[in-house]
């Protein structure tokens, strides 16, 4: 290959530089999303754990911050905890509904 490039080939060899580099910031966007998701349910648990060790034997403070954090990572604008007692378990079921766009 010639070591002069000529006006076109300057000119696709950018747009070839252009579109690589636009790929690889949308990759480098994405891994980032994907890190900030999990690090918020990593803390979202570590919050609920404490909580768990701080109130040990009571629920209520423990789906108190289950709800919390599900609300927040949901970006919900309503939340509802409903327990139902069914011997020999507890079970907790939540809802969370998305705002909708305005």
């Amino acid at each position: 290959m010639s070591a002069v490039l000529t006006h076109p080939e300057i000119t696709i060899e950018n747009v070839r530089l252009f579109d690589e580099v636009q790929q690889r910031t949308n990759e480098l966007r994405q891994r980032t999303d994907d890190l900030s998701e999990a690090l918020e349910q990593q803390t979202a648990t570590s919050e609920v754990l404490q909580v768990i060790s701080r109130s040990p034997g009571e629920l209520e403070p423990v789906f108190q911050a289950m709800l919390e954090n599900a609300t927040r990572i949901c970006e919900a604008v309503a939340r509802l905890v409903t327990r139902h007692h069914r011997p020999p378990q507890l079970a907790a079921s939540f809802s969370c509904r998305r705002q909708t766009g305005t």
